[in-house]
């Protein structure tokens, strides 16, 4: 759930920056693939819904799996980002 949170995050930031263009890397292989080929997990539809929504206002986005020892830095923000996650996203989304 860590990682979802932290491109949902990330996805908000940049878009609040005015970002057209992002590329995400993530350990989480099972997400990767879910957000990639627009499957569904269970415990993370909402935020997966969310990342799906905030998409359309790129022009250019790539997901790539990444092996955790090549990502430590980003798994420890993504749990850290966890802690501060729970914003409000209709004020985003409108």
């Amino acid at each position: 759930m860590a990682e979802a949170l932290a491109i949902q995050s990330s996805f908000l930031m940049a878009a609040l920056f005015g970002f057209t263009k992002l590329s995400i890397n993530s350990n989480s292989k099972t997400l990767i693939t879910a957000i990639n080929h627009k499957q569904s997990i269970k415990e993370k539809y909402d935020v997966l819904t969310d990342i799906k929504q905030i998409s359309s206002l790129f022009v250019y986005l790539s997901f790539s799996f990444i092996h955790r020892l090549h990502n430590e830095e980003a798994d420890a923000l993504a749990k850290t980002e966890l802690r501060f996650s729970y914003c409000n996203l209709d004020h985003v989304l409108g």
